[in-house]
């Protein structure tokens, strides 16, 4: 499937990618990633809906985010080995080439998370 992007930079600063078939709106994204352009990069967001999984839609929206940023160091904060559920998270990060470094701050709720970083020079 060919996929559009439809991109927002409003006056905070943050970058909204919204990933949806050509022909539909961004309000009917199937994913929706959000990040900021300081440095270094964040990944804040990073959603696809559930019944749009396995579908590619999550690599297609990190493929665009790096291509964006393609010699800059990206961040993403993501769920850790034994949360229930976030391998496919853990997957798709390590897939498109980056790194556990370790514990992050905890969620809001408490529930533990782990620190990815994708390193590249910036030369």
């Amino acid at each position: 499937m060919t996929w559009s992007f439809h991109t927002e930079d409003p006056a905070d600063g943050r970058l909204r990618l919204h990933a949806a078939p050509p022909a539909l709106k961004p309000h009917h994204s199937r994913g929706l990633l959000l990040s900021r352009p300081n440095q270094p990069h964040r990944i804040h967001w990073l959603a696809v809906r559930n019944s749009q999984r396995r579908r590619g839609v999550g690599h297609a929206l990190l493929t665009a985010i790096v291509d964006r940023w393609p010699t800059e160091t990206i961040e993403v904060v993501t769920f850790t080995a034994d949360t229930a559920g976030g391998a496919p998270a853990r997957r798709l990060y390590e897939c498109h080439g980056f790194t556990c470094v370790g514990a992050s701050d905890p969620a809001p709720d408490g529930s533990p998370r782990d620190l990815y970083i994708l390193r590249r020079d910036s030369t």
